[in-house]
């Protein structure tokens, strides 16, 4: 019994993290799609890249984040990781995205020990619908998609 509950709570934490990484990856592709600065490599990593932080900041703040000082680490880690992205445009949307899933990782209550924000929610169809009607306006298939 413990073995199925494990594995499905196991199951649920990998279904809330491809939930954040959709929602980032919606919100950096609004911004940096509709406003690109760069081409090729760079203006992939503008859009991708933040999935490389955010990932393991979220895993970090699942398992070390009820100790005060561990907030403090995370969230000065995730500002500090904001001027690796090239770009005035790609910097925002960095920052949207840590300030909307780190602030609540790190500070919002925790039910039996885990986070809230690791659980996929209704409201983040409005995300993806926001993202597919500005892709919708502006004429990127790649954001519409």
């Amino acid at each position: 019994m413990n073995k199925t509950i494990k594995h499905y709570s196991l199951v649920l934490d990998i279904i809330g993290i491809i939930n954040a990484s959709l929602i980032v990856l919606s919100i950096n592709s609004t911004l940096v799609l509709n406003f690109p600065e760069y081409d090729g490599l760079v203006h992939s990593w503008n859009v991708f890249g933040v999935l490389a932080l955010l990932i393991p900041l979220l895993v970090a703040a699942e398992k070390k984040g009820e100790k005060k000082i561990w907030k403090i680490i995370l969230l000065a880690l995730s500002f500090l990781s904001i001027p690796l992205s090239k770009g005035n445009v790609a910097a925002t949307s960095w920052t949207l995205s840590l300030l909307i899933f780190m602030i609540p990782a790190l500070f919002a209550p925790r039910p039996r020990g885990k986070l809230l924000m690791t659980r996929p929610r209704i409201w983040s169809v409005l995300v993806f619908l926001v993202a597919y009607g500005i892709g919708n306006i502006s004429g990127l298939v790649e954001l519409m998609s």
